[in-house]
């Protein structure tokens, strides 16, 4: 809320600006220049990265014709705009390579904001009322806290890690050694959009390097790199950022 207030002071004493959000537009309608994160984009490339997994392993080999042995599971927060951005933008890739899955083996659960136990409250009953006939499922979620409740409620209801697929954001170390403490097992199944720690300082320094070494202009906007996290790749990155 601050920040519009913020640039109109830069403005009026002539300094140059870039944020690390989108202020929106300012008096003359203009918008400032920013670094920050592109919410739907990151977990469509994760909706994307999970798809082609799915393909790879078969996944649906043994998922009915009419998929009433599967479930498509969104652990969402509508309130929140960018946790419902990327649950939005995984649906929009995982749809694209799977388009029969019908409306009944898809359920959009509305998990507050996206903290551990608001997500074991409302996602361990739905799996507790379907596991009788469902086999398969896969779990989309973006705000971060999803995995480690995800994969309890699964292993307290007997699930098999290998019928299931696990998406989120991974913006702390919780995720990875979910992963790492469940290597032959939970670290197949689990697969995130990986937030550098401090991504914005380092993302800005490297624009503004550019910008007095090159002349590069400053863009309107920076999306942070997507950065794939899965059984392939959660080692180097625990090591390499934590």
């Amino acid at each position: 809320a601050l920040l519009p207030d913020a640039v109109a002071m830069l403005q009026d004493a002539g300094i140059a600006y870039l944020t690390t959000d989108d202020p929106g537009p300012d008096a003359y309608g203009f918008y400032s220049p920013h670094y920050g994160l592109d919410d739907y984009y990151l977990h469509n490339e994760l909706g994307k990265l999970v798809a082609q997994a799915a393909a790879d392993r078969d996944f649906f080999g043994d998922v009915a014709d009419d998929y009433s042995n599967f479930k498509l599971v969104f652990c969402d927060s509508p309130a929140v705009e960018a946790i419902h951005l990327r649950n939005v933008g995984f649906s929009d890739a995982f749809m694209a390579a799977y388009p029969d899955i019908p409306e009944s083996s898809i359920e959009w659960l509305d998990c507050g904001g996206s903290l551990g136990d608001e997500v074991i409250a409302k996602f361990a009953p739905y799996v507790e009322a379907n596991k009788a006939t469902v086999t398969k499922w896969v779990v989309s979620s973006g705000g971060a806290a999803s995995v480690a409740p995800n994969v309890t409620v699964f292993k307290e209801n007997g699930i098999d890690a290998a019928n299931c697929l696990i998406a989120d954001c991974f913006s702390t170390e919780e995720p990875i050694q979910v992963m790492q403490e469940n290597k032959d097992t939970w670290k197949n199944s689990c697969f995130g959009a990986f937030l550098a720690s401090a991504p914005s300082g380092v993302g800005m320094g490297e624009i503004i390097i550019d910008l007095v070494e090159n002349g590069t202009p400053i863009p309107c906007f920076t999306g942070y790199a997507f950065i794939p996290c899965d059984a392939t790749t959660c080692d180097e990155i625990q090591a390499t950022y934590f």
